[in-house]
Protein backbone atom coordinates (compact mmCIF):
# COMPACT_ATOMS: atom_id res chain seq x y z
CA UNK A 1 0.00 0.00 0.00
CA UNK A 2 1.42 3.93 -1.05
CA UNK A 3 2.11 5.77 1.75
CA UNK A 4 0.88 8.97 1.58
CA UNK A 5 3.50 10.64 0.72
CA UNK A 6 4.36 8.14 -2.03
CA UNK A 7 0.25 9.05 -3.10
CA UNK A 8 0.85 12.90 -3.74
CA UNK A 9 3.69 12.58 -5.55
CA UNK A 10 2.31 10.33 -8.01
CA UNK A 11 -0.76 12.88 -8.31
CA UNK A 12 1.36 15.48 -8.73
CA UNK A 13 3.05 13.71 -11.73
CA UNK A 14 -0.18 13.04 -13.07
CA UNK A 15 -1.16 16.75 -12.93
CA UNK A 16 2.21 17.56 -14.62
CA UNK A 17 2.13 15.31 -17.50
CA UNK A 18 -1.96 16.16 -18.11
CA UNK A 19 -0.60 19.94 -17.45
CA UNK A 20 2.14 19.58 -20.70
CA UNK A 21 0.03 17.68 -22.50
CA UNK A 22 -2.51 20.66 -22.85
CA UNK A 23 0.10 23.46 -23.79
CA UNK A 24 0.97 20.81 -26.54
CA UNK A 25 -2.64 20.89 -28.12
CA UNK A 26 -2.65 24.47 -26.95
CA UNK A 27 0.63 25.27 -29.15
CA UNK A 28 -1.13 23.05 -32.20
CA UNK A 29 -3.62 25.71 -32.62
CA UNK A 30 -1.48 28.65 -32.01
CA UNK A 31 -0.82 30.97 -34.99
CA UNK A 32 2.61 31.65 -33.85
CA UNK A 33 3.47 27.78 -34.58
CA UNK A 34 2.99 28.15 -38.14
CA UNK A 35 4.85 31.63 -38.60
CA UNK A 36 8.78 32.06 -39.86
CA UNK A 37 8.63 34.86 -39.85
CA UNK A 38 7.73 35.64 -35.69
CA UNK A 39 8.95 32.41 -35.10
CA UNK A 40 12.64 31.54 -35.74
CA UNK A 41 12.66 27.85 -34.26
CA UNK A 42 10.44 27.58 -37.95
CA UNK A 43 13.29 28.46 -39.47
CA UNK A 44 15.61 26.45 -37.46
CA UNK A 45 13.69 24.03 -38.67
CA UNK A 46 13.46 24.10 -42.46
CA UNK A 47 17.04 24.60 -42.20
CA UNK A 48 17.55 20.90 -40.40
CA UNK A 49 14.97 19.25 -43.29
CA UNK A 50 16.02 20.44 -46.65
CA UNK A 51 18.95 18.32 -46.14
CA UNK A 52 16.65 15.04 -45.46
CA UNK A 53 14.45 16.05 -48.57
CA UNK A 54 17.71 16.42 -50.53
CA UNK A 55 19.02 12.84 -48.65
CA UNK A 56 16.19 11.36 -49.78
CA UNK A 57 15.60 12.59 -53.73
CA UNK A 58 19.92 11.62 -53.99
CA UNK A 59 19.02 7.89 -52.51
CA UNK A 60 16.15 7.31 -54.91
CA UNK A 61 18.46 8.33 -57.77
CA UNK A 62 20.99 6.25 -56.61
CA UNK A 63 19.20 3.12 -56.29
CA UNK A 64 17.77 3.38 -59.70
CA UNK A 65 18.56 1.53 -62.67
CA UNK A 66 22.50 2.32 -62.99
CA UNK A 67 22.00 2.20 -67.44
CA UNK A 68 19.89 4.91 -67.00
CA UNK A 69 21.45 8.17 -67.74
CA UNK A 70 22.18 10.11 -64.64
CA UNK A 71 19.91 13.07 -66.24
CA UNK A 72 17.00 10.88 -66.98
CA UNK A 73 16.78 9.05 -63.21
CA UNK A 74 16.80 12.52 -61.96
CA UNK A 75 14.16 14.05 -63.96
CA UNK A 76 11.95 10.73 -63.36
CA UNK A 77 12.35 11.19 -59.92
CA UNK A 78 11.19 15.07 -60.38
CA UNK A 79 8.14 13.51 -62.32
CA UNK A 80 7.33 10.70 -59.16
CA UNK A 81 4.78 12.76 -56.83
CA UNK A 82 5.10 9.90 -53.96
CA UNK A 83 8.68 10.42 -54.10
CA UNK A 84 8.00 14.13 -53.78
CA UNK A 85 5.75 13.95 -51.37
CA UNK A 86 8.39 11.78 -48.92
CA UNK A 87 10.98 14.18 -49.61
CA UNK A 88 9.14 17.10 -49.13
CA UNK A 89 7.73 15.78 -45.53
CA UNK A 90 11.07 15.86 -44.01
CA UNK A 91 11.18 20.00 -44.03
CA UNK A 92 7.72 20.31 -43.34
CA UNK A 93 7.89 18.23 -40.36
CA UNK A 94 11.03 19.73 -39.04
CA UNK A 95 9.15 23.09 -39.22
CA UNK A 96 6.37 21.96 -37.39
CA UNK A 97 7.64 20.16 -34.40
CA UNK A 98 10.16 22.84 -33.98
CA UNK A 99 7.70 25.95 -34.19
CA UNK A 100 5.58 24.07 -31.72
CA UNK A 101 8.39 23.91 -29.88
CA UNK A 102 9.07 27.71 -30.51
CA UNK A 103 5.77 28.17 -29.29
CA UNK A 104 6.05 26.18 -25.87
CA UNK A 105 9.41 28.01 -24.98
CA UNK A 106 7.74 31.47 -25.97
CA UNK A 107 4.99 30.52 -23.66
CA UNK A 108 7.34 29.97 -20.80
CA UNK A 109 9.05 33.05 -21.59
CA UNK A 110 5.99 34.68 -21.40
CA UNK A 111 4.85 33.02 -17.86
CA UNK A 112 7.99 33.63 -16.33
CA UNK A 113 7.75 37.25 -17.24
CA UNK A 114 4.40 37.55 -15.60
CA UNK A 115 6.25 36.22 -12.19
CA UNK A 116 8.44 38.52 -12.43
CA UNK A 117 6.28 41.51 -12.94
CA UNK A 118 4.13 40.17 -10.29
CA UNK A 119 6.89 39.28 -7.69
CA UNK A 120 8.10 42.94 -8.50
CA UNK A 121 4.99 44.29 -7.89
CA UNK A 122 4.43 42.65 -4.60
CA UNK A 123 7.68 43.01 -3.16
CA UNK A 124 6.97 47.23 -4.23
CA UNK A 125 3.42 47.37 -3.24
CA UNK A 126 1.57 46.94 0.41
CA UNK A 127 -0.84 44.34 -0.13
CA UNK A 128 -3.71 46.19 1.65
CA UNK A 129 -3.83 49.53 0.01
CA UNK A 130 -1.65 48.63 -3.63
CA UNK A 131 0.34 51.56 -2.64
CA UNK A 132 3.74 51.58 -2.64
CA UNK A 133 5.34 50.23 0.60
CA UNK A 134 7.69 52.12 3.17
CA UNK A 135 11.06 50.54 1.13
CA UNK A 136 10.10 52.05 -2.41
CA UNK A 137 8.00 54.83 -0.82
CA UNK A 138 11.43 55.79 0.56
CA UNK A 139 13.50 54.98 -2.65
CA UNK A 140 11.27 57.37 -4.75
CA UNK A 141 11.49 59.99 -2.67
CA UNK A 142 15.75 60.12 -2.43
CA UNK A 143 15.15 59.93 -6.71
CA UNK A 144 12.84 62.29 -7.05
CA UNK A 145 15.02 64.42 -4.60
CA UNK A 146 18.02 64.10 -6.53
CA UNK A 147 16.04 65.15 -10.00
CA UNK A 148 14.55 68.19 -8.22
CA UNK A 149 18.07 69.36 -7.35
CA UNK A 150 19.56 68.51 -10.82
CA UNK A 151 16.50 70.43 -12.41
CA UNK A 152 15.96 73.01 -9.88
CA UNK A 153 12.21 72.90 -8.85
CA UNK A 154 10.18 72.67 -5.65
CA UNK A 155 8.97 69.41 -4.31
CA UNK A 156 6.79 68.37 -1.28
CA UNK A 157 6.51 65.57 1.08
CA UNK A 158 3.47 64.67 2.96
CA UNK A 159 3.19 62.56 6.08
CA UNK A 160 -0.87 61.18 6.72
CA UNK A 161 -1.66 59.84 9.37
CA UNK A 162 -4.77 58.56 10.63
CA UNK A 163 -6.71 59.86 13.64
CA UNK A 164 -7.93 57.92 15.94
CA UNK A 165 -7.73 54.22 14.38
CA UNK A 166 -7.41 52.06 17.31
CA UNK A 167 -10.38 53.06 18.78
CA UNK A 168 -12.11 51.64 15.21
CA UNK A 169 -9.92 48.11 15.86
CA UNK A 170 -10.79 47.87 19.38
CA UNK A 171 -14.71 47.92 19.04
CA UNK A 172 -15.22 47.38 14.99
CA UNK A 173 -12.24 44.53 14.49
CA UNK A 174 -9.45 45.05 13.00
CA UNK A 175 -11.03 44.50 9.45
CA UNK A 176 -12.73 47.26 9.95
CA UNK A 177 -9.37 49.28 10.20
CA UNK A 178 -8.05 47.16 7.50
CA UNK A 179 -11.23 48.21 5.17
CA UNK A 180 -10.68 52.13 6.49
CA UNK A 181 -7.36 51.85 5.50
CA UNK A 182 -7.91 49.96 1.87
CA UNK A 183 -10.28 53.27 1.31
CA UNK A 184 -8.01 55.98 2.74
CA UNK A 185 -5.74 54.66 -0.18
CA UNK A 186 -8.16 54.94 -2.70
CA UNK A 187 -8.83 58.21 -1.75
CA UNK A 188 -5.21 59.07 -1.70
CA UNK A 189 -4.91 57.39 -5.37
CA UNK A 190 -7.30 59.04 -6.58
CA UNK A 191 -6.08 62.74 -5.46
CA UNK A 192 -2.59 62.46 -6.76
CA UNK A 193 -1.13 63.00 -10.09
CA UNK A 194 -0.08 60.59 -12.50
CA UNK A 195 3.45 61.46 -11.52
CA UNK A 196 3.05 61.84 -7.91
CA UNK A 197 4.47 59.27 -5.53
CA UNK A 198 1.86 58.08 -2.97
CA UNK A 199 2.43 55.13 -0.49
CA UNK A 200 2.14 53.22 3.03
CA UNK A 201 4.99 54.47 5.17
CA UNK A 202 3.75 51.55 8.28
CA UNK A 203 0.61 50.99 9.98
CA UNK A 204 -1.91 54.13 9.75
CA UNK A 205 0.58 56.51 8.26
CA UNK A 206 0.94 57.27 4.46
CA UNK A 207 3.61 59.27 2.47
CA UNK A 208 3.09 61.49 -1.25
CA UNK A 209 5.87 62.57 -2.83
CA UNK A 210 4.84 65.81 -4.99
CA UNK A 211 7.21 67.18 -7.53
CA UNK A 212 7.25 70.84 -9.15
CA UNK A 213 4.78 71.95 -6.24
CA UNK A 214 5.37 74.39 -3.71
CA UNK A 215 4.09 74.10 -0.05
CA UNK A 216 1.34 76.15 -0.43
CA UNK A 217 0.05 74.00 -4.06
CA UNK A 218 0.61 71.44 -1.30
CA UNK A 219 -1.54 72.39 1.61
CA UNK A 220 -4.17 72.35 -0.88
CA UNK A 221 -3.50 69.46 -2.21
CA UNK A 222 -3.72 68.17 1.36
CA UNK A 223 -6.69 70.12 2.13
CA UNK A 224 -8.40 68.56 -0.59
CA UNK A 225 -7.44 65.47 0.52
CA UNK A 226 -8.42 65.96 4.07
CA UNK A 227 -11.85 66.71 3.30
CA UNK A 228 -12.67 64.06 1.59
CA UNK A 229 -11.81 61.30 3.67
CA UNK A 230 -13.60 63.44 6.70
CA UNK A 231 -16.97 63.45 4.06
CA UNK A 232 -15.95 60.12 3.11
CA UNK A 233 -18.37 57.36 4.21
CA UNK A 234 -17.28 54.65 5.83
CA UNK A 235 -19.59 51.44 6.07
CA UNK A 236 -18.38 48.06 7.50
CA UNK A 237 -20.66 45.77 5.06
CA UNK A 238 -21.13 43.47 8.03
CA UNK A 239 -23.03 45.20 10.34
CA UNK A 240 -23.53 48.24 7.52
CA UNK A 241 -22.50 50.57 10.78
CA UNK A 242 -20.83 53.90 9.61
CA UNK A 243 -17.63 54.95 10.76
CA UNK A 244 -16.06 58.73 9.89
CA UNK A 245 -12.20 59.15 10.30
CA UNK A 246 -10.28 61.96 9.88
CA UNK A 247 -6.34 62.57 8.85
CA UNK A 248 -3.86 64.69 9.98
CA UNK A 249 -1.41 65.98 7.44
CA UNK A 250 2.06 67.28 7.81
CA UNK A 251 3.81 69.09 4.90
CA UNK A 252 8.05 69.72 4.17
CA UNK A 253 9.46 71.30 1.07
CA UNK A 254 12.60 70.64 -0.63
CA UNK A 255 14.84 72.39 -0.66
CA UNK A 256 13.46 74.99 2.45
CA UNK A 257 13.05 72.25 4.84
CA UNK A 258 16.28 70.03 4.10
CA UNK A 259 18.04 68.24 1.03
CA UNK A 260 18.18 64.28 1.86
CA UNK A 261 14.84 61.88 2.70
CA UNK A 262 15.90 61.91 6.11
CA UNK A 263 15.06 65.74 6.80
CA UNK A 264 12.12 66.10 4.96
CA UNK A 265 10.46 63.00 6.40
CA UNK A 266 11.78 64.27 9.90
CA UNK A 267 10.20 67.60 8.87
CA UNK A 268 6.97 66.38 7.67
CA UNK A 269 6.82 63.97 10.74
CA UNK A 270 7.27 67.14 13.29
CA UNK A 271 4.78 68.64 11.20
CA UNK A 272 2.21 65.49 11.82
CA UNK A 273 2.76 65.74 15.37
CA UNK A 274 1.78 69.07 15.86
CA UNK A 275 -1.38 68.59 13.90
CA UNK A 276 -2.42 65.83 16.28
CA UNK A 277 -1.31 67.88 19.19
CA UNK A 278 -3.35 71.16 17.96
CA UNK A 279 -6.75 68.28 17.46
CA UNK A 280 -6.01 66.73 14.56
CA UNK A 281 -8.06 66.16 11.36
CA UNK A 282 -6.17 69.86 10.21
CA UNK A 283 -2.75 70.04 8.13
CA UNK A 284 0.47 72.09 9.31
CA UNK A 285 3.24 72.96 7.15
CA UNK A 286 6.62 72.81 8.67
CA UNK A 287 8.11 75.72 7.70
CA UNK A 288 5.18 77.72 9.60
CA UNK A 289 2.27 78.21 7.98
CA UNK A 290 -0.69 76.04 8.17
CA UNK A 291 -3.02 76.12 5.99
CA UNK A 292 -6.81 76.71 6.90
CA UNK A 293 -10.20 76.23 5.03
CA UNK A 294 -10.15 77.19 1.91
CA UNK A 295 -6.66 76.49 0.66
CA UNK A 296 -5.46 79.84 2.38
CA UNK A 297 -2.14 79.83 4.91
CA UNK A 298 -1.63 81.68 8.08
CA UNK A 299 1.03 81.26 10.88
CA UNK A 300 0.74 78.02 12.53
CA UNK A 301 0.59 79.73 15.61
CA UNK A 302 -3.15 80.70 14.50
CA UNK A 303 -4.59 77.40 16.11
CA UNK A 304 -8.08 77.61 14.31
CA UNK A 305 -9.82 76.69 17.68
CA UNK A 306 -8.75 78.21 21.15
CA UNK A 307 -8.71 75.17 23.49
CA UNK A 308 -11.86 76.38 25.53
CA UNK A 309 -13.83 75.79 22.21
CA UNK A 310 -12.53 72.52 21.50
CA UNK A 311 -13.68 71.97 24.87
CA UNK A 312 -16.74 74.75 25.64
CA UNK A 313 -18.07 75.58 22.89
CA UNK A 314 -18.95 79.56 22.45
CA UNK A 315 -22.22 81.25 21.66
CA UNK A 316 -22.40 82.28 18.58
CA UNK A 317 -24.96 85.07 19.11
CA UNK A 318 -23.73 88.69 18.86
CA UNK A 319 -22.63 90.38 22.73
CA UNK A 320 -25.82 92.39 22.34
CA UNK A 321 -28.37 89.61 21.82
CA UNK A 322 -29.48 87.75 25.13
CA UNK A 323 -29.60 84.69 25.99
CA UNK A 324 -32.42 82.58 24.49
CA UNK A 325 -33.31 85.18 21.89
CA UNK A 326 -32.88 86.10 17.83
CA UNK A 327 -30.81 83.39 15.53
CA UNK A 328 -28.63 80.55 16.83
CA UNK A 329 -30.33 80.88 20.31
CA UNK A 330 -30.41 77.24 19.93
CA UNK A 331 -28.91 73.77 19.43
CA UNK A 332 -29.61 70.88 16.97
CA UNK A 333 -31.01 69.42 19.87
CA UNK A 334 -33.29 72.02 21.09
CA UNK A 335 -30.93 73.09 24.18
CA UNK A 336 -29.93 76.71 24.64
CA UNK A 337 -26.03 78.18 23.72
CA UNK A 338 -24.91 80.61 26.62
CA UNK A 339 -21.85 82.95 26.78
CA UNK A 340 -18.81 81.11 28.69
CA UNK A 341 -16.59 83.50 30.38
CA UNK A 342 -13.18 81.51 31.45
CA UNK A 343 -13.41 78.61 33.68
CA UNK A 344 -11.52 79.98 37.19
CA UNK A 345 -14.56 83.12 37.28
CA UNK A 346 -17.65 81.57 34.91
CA UNK A 347 -21.07 81.89 36.32
CA UNK A 348 -23.73 81.24 33.68
CA UNK A 349 -26.73 83.37 33.28
CA UNK A 350 -29.58 81.33 34.97
CA UNK A 351 -27.67 78.65 37.05
CA UNK A 352 -27.36 78.30 40.49
CA UNK A 353 -25.26 75.58 41.26
CA UNK A 354 -26.63 73.25 43.56
CA UNK A 355 -24.51 71.81 46.67
CA UNK A 356 -22.83 68.93 46.21
CA UNK A 357 -21.79 65.90 48.70
CA UNK A 358 -18.79 66.45 48.02
CA UNK A 359 -17.89 63.35 45.90
CA UNK A 360 -14.89 62.06 44.55
CA UNK A 361 -14.42 62.05 41.10
CA UNK A 362 -11.74 60.47 39.07
CA UNK A 363 -10.91 62.61 35.40
CA UNK A 364 -8.69 60.74 33.14
CA UNK A 365 -7.68 62.74 30.55
CA UNK A 366 -4.12 63.18 29.20
CA UNK A 367 -4.73 66.89 27.72
CA UNK A 368 -3.32 68.72 30.70
CA UNK A 369 -5.13 71.99 29.82
CA UNK A 370 -8.22 70.41 29.28
CA UNK A 371 -8.16 68.66 32.70
CA UNK A 372 -7.37 72.04 34.40
CA UNK A 373 -10.31 73.16 32.98
CA UNK A 374 -12.92 70.46 34.01
CA UNK A 375 -11.30 70.05 36.98
CA UNK A 376 -12.13 73.73 37.99
CA UNK A 377 -15.29 73.62 36.57
CA UNK A 378 -16.01 70.72 38.83
CA UNK A 379 -14.23 72.13 41.71
CA UNK A 380 -15.95 75.20 41.49
CA UNK A 381 -19.15 72.86 42.20
CA UNK A 382 -17.77 71.35 45.27
CA UNK A 383 -16.69 67.95 44.13
CA UNK A 384 -13.04 66.70 44.66
CA UNK A 385 -11.46 66.11 42.00
CA UNK A 386 -7.91 64.08 41.02
CA UNK A 387 -6.72 64.04 37.86
CA UNK A 388 -4.94 60.64 36.34
CA UNK A 389 -3.31 61.73 32.95
CA UNK A 390 -4.07 57.74 31.48
CA UNK A 391 -5.59 54.80 32.28
CA UNK A 392 -1.88 53.36 34.03
CA UNK A 393 -1.77 56.07 36.68
CA UNK A 394 -5.86 55.54 36.93
CA UNK A 395 -5.56 52.34 37.65
CA UNK A 396 -2.03 53.56 40.63
CA UNK A 397 -5.03 56.06 42.11
CA UNK A 398 -7.79 52.77 42.13
CA UNK A 399 -5.57 51.04 43.89
CA UNK A 400 -5.03 53.70 47.01
CA UNK A 401 -8.77 54.89 46.87
CA UNK A 402 -11.82 54.31 45.34
CA UNK A 403 -14.09 57.21 43.75
CA UNK A 404 -17.39 58.36 43.40
CA UNK A 405 -17.68 58.65 39.57
CA UNK A 406 -14.95 58.71 36.72
CA UNK A 407 -14.80 60.59 34.13
CA UNK A 408 -12.90 59.36 31.54
CA UNK A 409 -11.27 60.14 27.75
CA UNK A 410 -10.94 57.64 25.31
CA UNK A 411 -8.19 58.30 23.23
CA UNK A 412 -5.08 58.16 25.78
CA UNK A 413 -1.12 57.11 25.17
CA UNK A 414 0.06 54.04 27.23
CA UNK A 415 -3.67 53.03 27.86
CA UNK A 416 -6.57 54.32 25.92
CA UNK A 417 -10.18 54.05 27.58
CA UNK A 418 -11.13 51.14 26.33
CA UNK A 419 -8.39 48.96 27.61
CA UNK A 420 -8.60 51.14 30.93
CA UNK A 421 -12.74 49.86 31.36
CA UNK A 422 -11.19 45.96 30.42
CA UNK A 423 -8.67 46.20 33.12
CA UNK A 424 -11.56 47.21 35.51
CA UNK A 425 -13.45 44.34 34.59
CA UNK A 426 -10.46 42.30 35.02
CA UNK A 427 -8.59 43.47 38.07
CA UNK A 428 -12.28 43.83 39.84
CA UNK A 429 -11.54 47.56 40.81
CA UNK A 430 -14.14 50.23 41.38
CA UNK A 431 -16.66 47.83 40.78
CA UNK A 432 -20.09 49.56 40.48
CA UNK A 433 -18.73 52.71 40.12
CA UNK A 434 -20.26 55.07 37.52
CA UNK A 435 -18.32 55.75 34.54
CA UNK A 436 -18.96 58.82 32.40
CA UNK A 437 -17.07 59.31 29.16
CA UNK A 438 -15.96 63.22 27.90
CA UNK A 439 -15.03 61.88 24.28
CA UNK A 440 -13.96 63.81 21.08
CA UNK A 441 -14.47 60.97 18.99
CA UNK A 442 -18.32 61.64 17.88
CA UNK A 443 -17.22 60.54 14.47
CA UNK A 444 -17.37 57.00 15.06
CA UNK A 445 -21.35 55.66 15.13
CA UNK A 446 -20.42 54.87 19.21
CA UNK A 447 -23.45 55.01 21.40
CA UNK A 448 -24.35 55.15 25.18
CA UNK A 449 -26.00 52.18 24.62
CA UNK A 450 -23.03 50.69 22.59
CA UNK A 451 -20.36 51.25 25.24
CA UNK A 452 -22.57 50.63 28.35
CA UNK A 453 -23.18 46.71 27.30
CA UNK A 454 -19.70 46.74 26.45
CA UNK A 455 -18.28 48.68 29.33
CA UNK A 456 -20.41 48.96 31.49
CA UNK A 457 -20.50 53.29 30.58
CA UNK A 458 -23.52 55.00 32.53
CA UNK A 459 -23.12 58.54 30.51
CA UNK A 460 -21.31 59.25 26.81
CA UNK A 461 -20.76 62.86 25.93
CA UNK A 462 -19.02 64.10 23.18
CA UNK A 463 -16.64 67.35 22.70
CA UNK A 464 -17.39 70.01 22.72
CA UNK A 465 -20.14 69.75 25.18
CA UNK A 466 -21.73 72.57 27.47
CA UNK A 467 -20.68 73.20 31.20
CA UNK A 468 -24.06 73.18 32.53
CA UNK A 469 -25.03 70.12 30.61
CA UNK A 470 -22.17 68.20 32.06
CA UNK A 471 -22.84 69.47 35.54
CA UNK A 472 -26.84 68.38 35.09
CA UNK A 473 -25.63 64.85 34.01
CA UNK A 474 -23.26 63.94 37.05
CA UNK A 475 -25.81 65.54 39.08
CA UNK A 476 -27.83 62.85 37.91
CA UNK A 477 -25.53 59.86 37.57
CA UNK A 478 -24.73 60.47 41.20
CA UNK A 479 -27.76 60.75 42.06
CA UNK A 480 -29.14 57.62 40.60
CA UNK A 481 -25.64 55.62 41.91
CA UNK A 482 -26.83 57.29 45.59
CA UNK A 483 -30.09 55.58 45.65
CA UNK A 484 -28.31 52.27 44.72
CA UNK A 485 -26.51 52.40 47.59
CA UNK A 486 -28.93 53.51 49.89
Amino acid sequence: MDSPAETRREETREEVRLWKTVRFLQALGDRYTYRPIANSYVRFGLLLGLPGMFLTLAATIACSASTVPLAERFLAALRNPLLLAASASYPLLACWAFGVLGTLSRGKDLRIAQLIRDLTLQASRDELTGLLNHRHVVEHLGIEIERARREGYPLACLMIDLDNLKPVNDVFGHLAGDRILMEVGAILREGCRPYDVAGRYGGDEFCLVLPRVSDLQAAQMAERIRGRVARHPFVLPWNNRAVRPTVSIGISSFPRDGGTRAALVSAADSALYEAKEAGKNRVVIATGLRPVEGGRATKRTDTPRSLEARVFPRDPRPASQGPGRGPGAETGDGRELEARAPVETRRMAGHTPSPSRGERLLLIDDDPEIADMVRSLLEGEGYKVQVAPDGLAALEALASATPDLILLDLAMPRMDGFDFCRALSERGLARGVPIVVLTALDTFGYSSEFLSSLFGVRLFMYKPFQPRALLENLRKVLAVQRARNS
